[in-house]
Formats: C-alpha cells, sequence, structure tokens
C-alpha cells in the first residue's frame, strides 16, 4: 500500500483514505516498536497471542522504525 502513497505530492492530495490507512499503520507499527512499556504484548495478549513475552527488537529494526517519522 505505502508504494501506492505519493510522499512527492502536495499535503491536500495525499489526503485519501489509502494516505491516511498508511499513516494510521505506521505510527501504530512504530509505537509498538519503539514501546518499552509493555503495549505490543499487552495488544498481542487481547488478540490471544501470549508467547512473545521479553522479545527485543534489534538497533536495525528501531532504526527503521524512527525512520518512519520520514514517511507519508
Amino acid at each position: 500500500m505505502i508504494s501506492a502513497v505519493d510522499p512527492t505530492l502536495p499535503m491536500r492530495a495525499r489526503r485519501s483514505e489509502m494516505w491516511t490507512d498508511v499513516s494510521s499503520r505506521k505510527a501504530m507499527a512504530q509505537m509498538l516498536i519503539l514501546d518499552t512499556s509493555g503495549k505490543l504484548e499487552a495488544m498481542n495478549s487481547m488478540g490471544g497471542y501470549s508467547d512473545d513475552a521479553g522479545i527485543e527488537f534489534t538497533d536495525e529494526i528501531k532504526a527503521a522504525a524512527e525512520d518512519l517519522t520520514r514517511g507519508p
């Protein structure tokens, strides 16, 4: 989906349903990857997943999540 959203378009042209969807998914992914308070485990637990306790992302993944601020 993100490849279909042109980040060089003027802001008004970007405000489509797809733009909003991509932007919100980006923000959620970034929040869950960079968060240290346990939100990811809590959200997974609500979905029935409970085998991810203590999982940590590598520095490379964290850096990529921080780079998401440059996205759409």
